[in-house]
């Protein structure tokens, strides 16, 4: 088995400070908010459900790293196959939370989305070609949306633990190709409708 690039306890650190520095932020943006304006429009509650499902997608994944590389140490020198149906259900149950943490994590990033798109809804619904560009833009954030997590490999992902070997383990080449494929749309939605 030959070693990660980056260990486990920096990719958790990278991780948290990541999570950290985001609070920061928060917690600023909202003490300014409230300090200034004295209250919280629509945009700050979608910036703050946006961080919760950071915050829990960052949790989730602290937890589901440290289980996959227990059940990656474990299936080297499993010979029962008692053992292998334990390791098979314990893997099924880390892809499950690994889908829960991708899904967390797409949703906190377009949440920013439409946190944004509220903000400025207040700016120009004066102005009727505001008010057009203003609902073709909030159109294609919630197809985006939908297009990045229809993208994800549900069928692989929610499988239970014996159909999962077969579905995600049966494929190695198309799994992969599926995966380096789903994530270039992933990343093309998300680039394409901050740019829109």
């Amino acid at each position: 088995m030959s070693a990660t690039a980056v260990s486990h306890t920096t990719l958790l650190a990278i991780l948290w400070s990541g999570t950290a520095l985001s609070l920061v932020v928060f917690l600023f943006r909202l003490t300014f908010r409230i300090k200034v304006m004295h209250r919280l429009k629509l945009d700050d509650y979608l910036v703050i459900a946006s961080f919760a499902f950071y915050l829990a997608s960052t949790i989730v994944y602290t937890v589901l790293a440290r289980s996959i590389g227990t059940i990656i140490e474990s299936w080297v020198g499993t010979d029962s196959s008692a053992d292998i149906l334990d390791l098979i259900a314990r893997a099924a149950l880390g892809l499950h939370a690994l889908l829960a943490s991708y899904v967390m994590l797409c949703t906190s990033l377009w949440l920013i989305k439409f946190a944004l798109m509220a903000f400025f809804r207040g700016l120009g619904r004066k102005m009727r070609s505001q008010r057009i560009l203003w609902w073709s833009v909030l159109v294609y954030i919630v197809a985006s949306y939908f297009v990045a997590i229809g993208t994800m490999d549900w069928q692989c992902l929610t499988s239970n633990p014996l159909d999962m070997s077969a579905n995600c383990d049966g494929r190695p080449r198309d799994a992969v190709y599926f995966v380096f494929t789903a994530n270039r749309i992933q990343l093309a939605m998300d680039i394409s409708s901050d740019l829109f």
